[in-house]
């Protein structure tokens, strides 16, 4: 008898095994290929013709803009134009929208801030109509708002404080708010947390190794048993994340940090006038294949892409007028390489190695 259950188990795993019920362990991260997230910075602020179509055209520079296929349908208004979007995302096997989202509690009306709030209803709905066919949504905290101007006080250059308990307040309702206007069916998740994502500290002028647990304290309170998954940039230095990125993978190369990594497809803000940073060429995609290689070598939990859609900086991988859906195919490409395991292959080598120096213009 003992003999016999001994091989009946043994056969059961085999089936189990070939039906694929068990998830294959990777070897070297000891994690799932299912565990694997994608998530990427989606950029909401636009709306035909007004906001942010102001299109750059500094002299000399005309042509380099990269421009939205049917622009008249873009609006953070709608809900036909995010559902196309996190359609598209889903497609290539994105898990994570991050809305880039300039919350300010107090100073939603106004003008450079009310789209924060006015684009995450159409948002909701927009994954409520594609159902299982779109993605989740997490959260890119803009921390620009941080800085009294932005959100209309004086002095202007000043940032808040985040060890004062009005910080605080500021920093963790931005967040809490956020969340309470998306449905938490819809949170994009890392290890069953919402997701977090924190922009640059330096528009705080202080903070100490607290703030994140702070963030956990007020977070569960209000939905209680969540605690978010904080992942901080690298300028906030340890205020208690869980795990830690850094902004400008786009222009300077993949930001490889434990558990995460963040690439991008090149960068070039030369139509922005008054702009003077040095350009990452695409290279007809290989500064961005290069990216996926050293970030699927590299074997980290998460994946963000930088990002979805940043116009005015050509950071974009969405579908372009000027290069269709060449990014969209190769973000697919790498992402199943990501996700299955499969070897990234051979160093993709590049022309340019660093940013190119821009040409200053007569």
């Amino acid at each position: 008898m003992q003999l016999f259950r001994r091989y009946f188990f043994l056969a059961f795993l085999m089936i189990w095994i070939l039906s694929g019920s068990l998830v294959p362990i990777d070897a070297e991260s000891g994690e799932p290929p299912s565990s694997r997230v994608v998530a990427t910075h989606y950029f909401y602020w636009y709306r035909w013709p007004d906001k942010h179509f102001n299109q750059p055209n500094a002299p000399g520079h005309e042509g380099h803009y990269h421009h939205f296929k049917n622009p008249e349908a873009v609006s953070y208004e709608s809900p036909a134009w995010h559902r196309t979007q996190f359609a598209a995302m889903r497609r290539v096997g994105i898990d994570i929208a991050l809305p880039v989202y300039w919350g300010a509690p107090g100073a939603y009306e106004r003008d450079n801030i009310r789209f924060s709030r006015d684009g995450l209803g159409p948002m909701v709905q927009a994954l409520r109509e594609l159902g299982n066919q779109g993605v989740q949504i997490g959260l890119f905290y803009d921390t620009s708002t941080l800085q009294n101007g932005v959100r209309g006080l004086s002095p202007p250059h000043v940032g808040a404080d985040l060890t004062s308990p009005a910080g605080q307040d500021l920093f963790c309702n931005t967040i809490i708010e956020f969340f309470m206007m998306i449905p938490p069916d819809l949170w994009g998740r890392v290890d069953r947390r919402p997701l977090v994502v924190l922009y640059s500290a330096g528009f705080a002028s202080k903070w100490d190794r607290d703030l994140g647990k702070i963030l956990a304290r007020r977070f569960e309170k209000q939905f209680p048993g969540e605690k978010p998954f904080l992942v901080a940039d690298s300028s906030w230095r340890n205020i208690g994340q869980d795990r830690t990125t850094s902004w400008g993978a786009a222009l300077t190369g993949p930001k490889l940090f434990p558990g995460v990594a963040q690439i991008g497809p090149g960068y070039n803000d030369t139509p922005v006038p008054g702009r003077t940073t040095p350009i990452r060429e695409r290279e007809d995609g290989n500064f961005y294949r290069h990216s996926w290689r050293m970030a699927v070598q590299h074997q980290p939990q998460l994946i963000l892409l930088e990002t979805w859609n940043e116009m005015h900086e050509g950071t974009e991988i969405c579908e372009t007028i000027e290069t269709g859906t060449q990014y969209l195919d190769i973000t697919a490409e790498w992402i199943h390489k990501f996700k299955t395991g499969n070897d990234p292959g051979p160093d993709i080598l590049l022309e340019y190695t660093q940013p190119r120096p821009r040409v200053k213009t007569p």
